[in-house]
């Protein structure tokens, strides 16, 4: 499990785009692999050193905290292994807290304290003005929402980033429920183009 990081970065893909552009992204989700198989780890040193890893992971980036969250939801519902599983559901509820506390301090604290505000909120302007409206869009809104989930440029991305991995990630319950926030995030934006 402590490799998989590993072949992340060796990964021609992400060399490229590392050789392009560093982007947080690229240490965000090696940070995340590590962060797990540190915590669901039976040894108190890993387990320690994956929360800490995981802290930096969170920290990468605005968006790192609701893929953190979709790992703690993961984790509380059992996609964990059967030896860890107790562990990481109160590891879960604890990761759901703190990147939900990151991601408001990123995304309206921060931006409060520099005089701006953050400069992808209108990305979902078209379901409403607050984050309960983007909740409930399939009831207040289904033909946007449901059309913004089934665009052409969202199920080509949607093929592209799992084709290539034989859809293993998203085979058990627990990858869709990790994987759906990420791809939520991206499809909902009232800018195909992020696809």
């Amino acid at each position: 499990a402590a490799a998989m990081p590993l072949l992340f970065w060796i990964y021609l893909p992400t060399r490229n785009a590392n050789a392009f552009d560093a982007r947080p992204d690229s240490f965000m989700v090696p940070l995340f692999l590590w962060g797990i198989a540190g915590l669901q780890s039976t040894s108190l040193p890993a387990r320690l050193a994956g929360a800490a890893v995981f802290v930096l992971a969170i920290g990468c980036k605005e968006t790192a905290a609701i893929l953190g969250a979709a790992i703690g939801m993961a984790w509380i519902a059992g996609a964990a292994p059967a030896h860890t599983r107790g562990f990481c559901r109160a590891a879960g509820a604890c990761l759901m807290v703190v990147a939900a506390g990151v991601f408001y301090i990123d995304v309206t604290l921060l931006p409060g304290a520099v005089g701006g505000s953050y400069s992808y909120r209108g990305l979902y302007a078209h379901y409403g003005e607050n984050a309960l409206d983007v909740v409930a869009a399939p009831l207040l809104n289904p033909r946007t929402f449901w059309w913004q989930l089934t665009q052409p440029a969202a199920l080509d991305y949607l093929w592209w980033t799992l084709a290539p991995l034989a859809w293993l990630p998203v085979m058990d319950w627990g990858g869709w429920l990790v994987a759906t926030p990420g791809y939520l995030m991206l499809f909902l934006a009232n800018t195909p183009y992020r696809v």
